[in-house]
């Protein structure tokens, strides 16, 4: 009979070897067929957002936004990866800075500014 412990190991590996073989399965549609893994890269990414909590899917968007823009004004594969790359790595160092000092995100966004939002069509 197996333990737990042995469940666990079985139970890992083989969530692995589906994540090796979906990733192998992504691989091939992208090099193969880029337009249907580009529609079904859009698609999971949506439905990742829509299943978030409510109160971060609009910052998820944003963030959505912004990887789409990265990507489409990336002159080749690798600057986009090197883009993307360095962005996540600010995203964790402000998070670190957020949680090793958190009076100080505390006090940073008391003290940024507003915008103004001005009419650009005036009631006369």
């Amino acid at each position: 009979m197996l333990n737990s412990e042995e469940v666990f190991d079985s139970k890992e590996k083989a969530i692995t070897q589906f994540h090796i073989s979906l990733f192998d399965d992504f691989a091939q549609l992208a090099k193969h067929k880029p337009n249907e893994f580009e529609a079904l890269r859009t698609k999971l990414c949506n439905e990742m957002i829509q299943n978030a909590p409510e109160r971060t899917q609009d910052r998820l968007r944003g963030l959505q936004f912004t990887i789409d823009m990265q990507r489409s004004n990336s002159k080749s594969t690798l600057a986009m990866c090197l883009k993307l790359s360095s962005m996540m790595n600010d995203s964790l160092l402000e998070l670190k800075e957020a949680l090793s000092n958190p009076q100080a995100l505390i006090n940073l966004r008391a003290s940024q500014k507003s915008a103004d939002i001005i009419s650009l069509f005036p009631h006369s």
